[in-house]
């Protein structure tokens, strides 16, 4: 079962000559299933399921909000043996269009209680993903400005009161690292500080800005060579320039409209009504706790919480 925050599948639209670049998320189905003929053989009925759908959901993300909460979203179920393609459709498309993307097995569920009550752990993973892949898209859109900033600092503790005419050629030198092995003496953070997780009764607004770093922390004066000192103050440079808030609201956002999840092995977890002779008694428990993920409901994650 691939998760689909989209549209049902509108009709099929006339396909348009491709731009010299097209917008990766504005994509055709047409041209969504010819990107996958290149990585997965046949399949084409759920290559154009899914396509159809990814193309729904894009065409729901331009309506007003209003008219966007009126569009029940949908759920695909693929269907085959092992290796036929099913959890790479989902893979490469999340990929081409860089959405949120978990793979999970629900027979995994079983194993945590009796009544698979773990389930949620889903959305909180996805959520987890989503952060990360944030951060590190705000790190390279701020890298320009942090590296600049630190440049103009590195240079004012190498330097000086020198003069002013000096100063480019100091610069082209520093960018071309002619002195990463000079010695300087700066301000840099006491303890870099990497994103950490952290559950149980804390605050949930003191553990968003926990998990994701945010301000350059506390400082103090070290020695350190030139190409050291660098690496430590562009980090904390974009702690700076990158507030939490930032990250985790883009991140749940994306979560919620793109996200897609791909339930494996959901046949082993299907039980029927009556009398059982066999076969895991969890499996009930986990149907039971899929189901509001699937339908739509709202998920409690340690950033908040994120509707599905």
């Amino acid at each position: 079962v691939a998760r689909r925050y989209c549209a049902a599948p509108a009709a099929q639209e006339e396909s348009a000559p491709a731009p010299a670049a097209p917008v990766k998320q504005a994509m055709t189905p047409q041209e969504m299933v010819d990107f996958l003929d290149r990585y997965i053989i046949g399949q084409r009925d759920a290559k154009r399921a899914v396509s159809n759908a990814l193309r729904s959901r894009w065409r729901r993300q331009q309506l007003p909000d209003e008219l966007r909460a009126e569009i029940v979203p949908r759920n695909i179920l693929m269907v085959g043996p092992t290796g036929v393609g099913k959890t790479e459709i989902a893979r490469r498309l999340a990929k081409l269009v860089d959405a949120p993307f978990i793979k999970v097995e629900a027979t995994k569920f079983t194993e945590v209680g009796y009544r698979g009550q773990d389930v949620d752990s889903i959305i909180s993973d996805l959520t987890e993903q989503a952060v990360k892949r944030q951060r590190s898209r705000l790190e390279a859109q701020y890298s320009e400005d942090a590296e600049s900033k630190v440049s103009d600092t590195i240079l004012d503790a190498l330097l000086g009161q020198t003069k002013e005419s000096d100063r480019p050629k100091w610069m082209d030198l520093l960018k071309k690292g002619d002195l990463d092995d000079r010695m300087v003496t700066v301000d840099v953070p006491m303890n870099p500080r990497p994103a950490e997780s952290f559950q149980g009764g804390m605050d949930q607004g003191m553990q968003m800005v926990r998990m994701v770093p945010s301000g350059p922390g506390r400082m103090e004066k070290q020695k350190l060579k030139v190409g050291e000192a660098k690496e430590r103050l562009k980090q904390a440079a974009l702690n700076q320039l990158i507030s939490a808030e930032m990250v985790v609201s883009t991140a749940v956002e994306a979560v919620e409209q793109e996200g897609i999840v791909f339930i494996d092995e959901i046949d082993k977890v299907c039980q029927g009504a009556g009398p059982r002779f066999s076969g895991d008694a969890s499996a009930e428990g986990v149907q039971r706790d899929l189901l509001p993920i699937i339908e739509g409901s709202e998920v409690s994650t340690k950033y908040g919480p994120v509707k599905t």
